[in-house]
Parts: C-alpha cells; sequence; structure tokens
C-alpha cells in the first residue's frame, strides 16, 4: 500500500514512522528543517511506550507532485492549513485514491469531500499526545495511540481493510468502526468540554473532574455539544413538530412578544431584540441560562420587562448566570454576587454587600464606547474601589 503523509507533525509523523515499522510503503511531505532533518537521520519517537523508537530512514519530500498518484493520503495538518494542503495533495489524488483525514473538528472531511469527489473520502479519529519536539524528532505524552477510522456508509471495503493491516504490522492500535461519524463526534464531544473548561478555569481537567460544581460544567458542555451533533443529523429540512412550535410560542410568551411574532426582528427596539435572543434560548429549555451585560444599551422599560422574564425563568428552576456592570435593573433577580478584579476573585456573597466591596485606589477602567440611545446612564455598578470621574463611560 503506498501511503503519502500530508502533514508529518505530531500525528502524521508518529503514526507515519509506526507504519514505516511495519513495512508499509511511506513517503512524509514536510518542509524546512524538520524535512531535512527527516532525510538524514529519519524520524525519533521520544517517550513511546515501551522506550524511544528510531526509524533511520524515511522517504520525505517537500513536492508532492513527485510522487504521482498513491493509494492512500492521510490528511493530517492543522485545520488551518487545510485549504492550502488540499491543493498540495491533488497531484497524489488517483482515480482510487483514498484520502483519511486525523484531524480534529467535525468539518474537516466537509472541506475534503467539497475538493475532491466523496468516493475519495473516508473519515478517520486519532487518538495520541504528540507533537514536534525538535526538527525530526517526536515528542509523545503517555501511551495513548490509537487509530479509528471507516467508510461513512459503514461498509468494511478493501481499502480500509488494507490500511487496517498495514497499521496493525506497524504495531498501531486501529479499528475500523461501524459508525464513524459517531467516533468523530464523539472525540469532539471530549475536546470541547475538555478545551472549554481548561481554558475558562486555566487548570488541568483533573482538578476540574475532581470538583462537584466543575465536573458539572464540563458535563454540561459535552451534553450541549451531543445536542448540537442531534440537530445536524435532523436535516436541514426537517419541519418543525407539535412540542417544537409550542416550545417556541411558550417561549415568546415567556418574553412578552406574542403580540410581535409576525414582525420583522429589524423592526424591534434593541430591548425587544434582546429579549428575542432570550426567548430563543428559551426554547432549548436550558438548566443553564448565561448572559453577559443584558441590560446594556435597553431602555429601562425592557430592563424591567427583561427583569421580569428572568425572575418567572429563575422561579422554574433555571439557573442564571449573568456578567454585568450594573446590578441594579436585575437586583429583584440575582441573589449571588461575584465581584472579580483584575482576574481574582475579590468578593463572593449577597448582592447587596458586592456594591460595599471597595479597596482604596483600585477601579475598574473601561475605554470610552458609543452608547445606545435611551441607555440609562444613572445605574449604579459594582466596582472595587471608588468611584472616579469619567467611569460612567462603561
Amino acid at each position: 500500500m503506498k501511503i503519502a503523509i500530508m502533514g508529518s507533525g505530531g500525528v502524521g509523523g508518529l503514526f507515519g514512522a509506526h507504519l514505516v515499522r511495519g513495512g508499509a510503503d511511506v513517503t512524509f511531505i514536510a518542509r524546512g528543517a524538520h524535512l531535512a532533518a527527516m532525510r538524514a537521520n529519519g524520524i525519533l519517537i521520544e517517550g513511546a511506550p515501551g522506550g524511544d523508537v528510531h526509524v533511520p530512514h524515511v522517504q520525505a519530500t517537500d513536492d508532492p507532485a513527485s510522487l504521482g498518484p498513491v493509494d492512500l493520503v492521510l490528511f493530517a495538518v492543522k485545520l488551518g492549513a487545510t485549504a492550502a494542503a488540499i491543493e498540495a495533495i491533488r497531484p497524489l489524488v488517483g482515480p482510487d485514491t483514498g484520502i483519511v483525514s486525523f484531524q480534529n473538528g467535525v468539518l474537516k472531511d466537509d472541506y475534503l469531500r467539497a475538493a475532491f469527489d466523496e468516493k475519495h473520502v473516508f473519515g478517520g479519529v486519532g487518538y495520541v499526545g504528540s507533537a514536534i519536539d525538535r526538527p525530526g524528532v517526536i515528542k509523545q505524552a503517555g501511551t495513548l495511540q490509537r487509530l479509528v477510522f471507516g467508510e461513512f456508509d459503514g461498509r468494511r471495503s478493501s481499502r480500509v481493510e488494507a490500511f487496517l493491516a498495514a497499521c496493525r504490522a506497524g504495531g498501531i492500535n486501529a479499528e475500523i468502526a461501524d459508525d464513524i461519524s459517531r467516533a468523530i463526534w464523539e472525540k469532539f464531544v471530549f475536546l470541547v468540554g475538555l478545551s472549554g473548561t481548561t481554558a475558562t478555569m486555566r487548570v488541568p481537567i483533573g482538578p476540574i473532574r475532581a470538583n462537584p460544581q466543575t465536573r458539572a460544567l464540563l458535563l454540561d458542555l459535552m451534553r450541549e455539544v451531543v445536542a448540537v451533533g442531534r440537530l445536524a443529523r435532523l436535516g436541514v429540512f426537517r419541519r418543525l413538530g407539535r412540542v417544537d412550535r409550542a416550545a417556541v410560542t411558550d417561549a415568546v410568551e415567556a418574553v412578552g412578544l406574542v403580540d410581535r411574532l409576525d414582525d420583522p426582528v429589524a423592526s424591534l427596539s434593541g430591548g425587544q431584540q434582546r429579549r428575542v435572543l432570550v426567548a430563543r434560548a428559551l426554547a432549548a429549555e436550558p438548566e443553564l441560562l448565561i448572559m453577559d451585560e443584558p441590560t446594556a444599551g435597553v431602555d429601562a422599560a425592557n430592563q424591567e420587562a427583561l427583569a421580569a422574564v428572568l425572575t418567572r425563568i429563575s422561579a422554574a428552576g433555571t439557573t442564571l448566570v449573568v456578567v454585568t456592570h450594573e446590578t441594579a435593573p436585575l437586583a429583584g433577580v440575582l441573589r449571588r454576587a461575584i465581584v472579580v478584579d483584575h482576574g481574582r476573585v475579590a468578593s463572593d456573597g449577597p448582592l447587596e454587600q458586592a456594591a460595599a466591596h471597595e479597596e482604596p485606589g483600585m477601579h475598574h477602567h473601561h475605554p470610552p464606547v458609543p452608547r445606545a440611545s435611551g441607555y440609562r446612564q444613572d445605574q449604579p455598578r459594582v466596582t472595587t474601589g471608588p468611584r472616579h470621574h469619567g467611569d460612567e463611560q462603561r
């Protein structure tokens, strides 16, 4: 099986090296110092289970056209390089060439199918912690090293069987998936939960999973991605069912806009449009609703209407998390206030105590921004220091 590796980094370089060890005819497509090192010394995998792996002689090029058509293109570039890489591999794709992407994400195969006949593309998922440590050297972290792949229609084609044999000959833990679309989404669910929580909280996943509250957030994020995946399977032209229509009607009634149901969104005021966004969220029947500055740029009447809506939502059991610099419009809704000062939690307690939390010489500074007409500029706000002239520009 003649294989071209497009993207010879942590994923392509590592799995490609194991394929070479198993006897496959592999050519790595690389560039710069990494290419030069591979040509001179092959590929070294440090930290591999069982000890370092050195493949001293590999075929490598920076000119895909020099190879001609191959049996399989293993596509493993970073997502941002997808468009350029697709153009680069065109000389490699003949009538019977297979293309399998081991990139992250759920749209990767759509890009390939749009560029080539969809018969060329089958799906893949890679599991490994690895990256280029220095030219010619791949650093692996942990023992996870697994490839899952398969045809999108679930059949066990000759090409996926041949690739499975090549992987196993090289000692790769590989399997053919009966439902590769599901496998791709399963990894995406894991990645979104992992990256979303660790980036937000700036801690490793271990402490997040160990704390009941942050673990619940992790699970909620993953459930949200699952819901998106289920929606994608319904199809663009699925008609709304009775339950769907009832949920939409209930949401519009909850925000007090049932009399504007047939009006264009552009005809609504800024405050009414804000309530439409709340209605859209309510239609999904969320357990947690996160809002960023919901009363900013909204006139007094719509602030009061929004507060009434949020009061009803909260009473029905939905948890509200509101990021705001003005607490007065929602004083009857919010019960707990966390004051954050320069990335540090300065206060955590009842809402009425938050405004009293002040430290001499400290205050929030926000650059001037244009105000929407009708904005209430007399609203008190939570700060961590004395109010200075110009603070009202927020």
